[in-house]
């Protein structure tokens, strides 16, 4: 399976990554990677590649991110495009 089959899998099975990035990794890792120390984490699949395939999904519609989420990161993204467009 690929990361995104496997994100996707995640998302129904273990909702908090819907609105954690950093548990969507590292239950990522434990599962599919089967992680049992932060040294296995240098082989593990990258952390952008996790990313990439929880973004690509949300924006397919195959992953719904709870409201509250969508607007924290609406308002961050905007925060970024004013901070870094000057």
């Amino acid at each position: 399976m690929g990361a995104k089959s496997n994100v996707l899998e995640l998302s129904k099975t273990n909702p908090e990554v819907l609105t954690n990035y950093n548990s969507l990794l590292l239950n990522y890792w434990l599962r599919y990677d089967n992680i049992r120390n932060m040294s296995d984490i240098a082989e593990a699949t990258s952390s952008e590649t996790i990313g990439r395939a929880f973004r690509f999904l949300v924006s397919e519609g195959l992953i719904k991110v709870p409201r509250f989420k969508a607007k924290q990161r609406a308002e961050a993204f905007e925060d970024f495009k004013e901070e870094y467009s000057r």
